[in-house]
């Protein structure tokens, strides 16, 4: 009779068990681009982003852009990075989780190329705000952040603030000051759509060409 017990109630576990994996949400799979944050780059000033092969990801872009966010399957990855006249600059391996944004970056100089990624969560249609994260690629250079008035953070080369929620009814002022920059950079109605992750991102160059400046990715 106790055995018969012990069985049941272990059907019972197992049936508990059973029912909370079959209620557990599938992973999305991530939303990539490629920023090129390259200076110093042959003409054409090009690189090109290419992930496993080129019918899976692969992006041609331009100094200080971004490409159109590709939906990936998750995995883990081989990664090539070619300058305009096809030369390797880099190549890595890299892990692609589910429910991601994922910005894949290229910087410093084209001599001496480093990789970085922003990851952030993928955000919903039911989402009422926008959010924006800030990053910093201009190499050799710490920057001030502020975002309507206030400091957001000191913010070093490859360096990256929090995501902040904002509401996406109003403009917001973004100002970027640095005693290595020529001229504080200010952008007095920056924008959020409701439901979006946007990455801004600051590129060139303070001791030459081209001369530092802000664009934002929206995923």
């Amino acid at each position: 009779m106790k055995n018969l017990i012990l069985i049941a109630v272990g059907i019972i576990v197992l049936s508990i068990f059973s029912c909370g994996d079959d209620t557990a949400s599938p992973k999305s799979n991530p939303k990539v681009s490629f920023i090129n944050a390259v200076t110093g780059l042959s003409l054409p000033q090009f690189v090109t982003a290419q992930i496993k092969d080129s019918a899976t990801f692969y992006n041609r872009v331009a100094f200080g852009s971004a490409s159109t966010p590709k939906e990936l399957t998750i995995g883990s990855y081989p990664m090539t990075f070619l300058d305009g006249t096809n030369k390797n600059l880099f190549s890595t391996n890299y892990n692609f989780n589910g429910d991601k944004n994922i910005a894949i970056i290229l910087c410093n100089t084209a001599s001496t190329p480093e990789f970085l990624s922003v990851e952030s969560s993928i955000k919903t249609s039911t989402d009422t705000t926008g959010t924006v994260r800030f990053v910093n690629l201009i190499a050799n250079s710490s920057i001030n952040i502020k975002l309507n008035g206030t400091s957001l953070s000191t913010t070093s080369f490859k360096g990256f603030t929090q995501a902040i929620d904002l509401d996406p009814n109003v403009g917001h002022t973004v100002e970027i000051s640095s005693t290595s920059l020529p001229i504080p950079i200010t952008i007095p109605n920056y924008r959020v759509g409701k439901g979006k992750y946007l990455l801004a991102f600051l590129t060139g160059s303070v001791t030459g060409t081209p001369a530092p400046s802000i664009n934002t990715l929206v995923f």
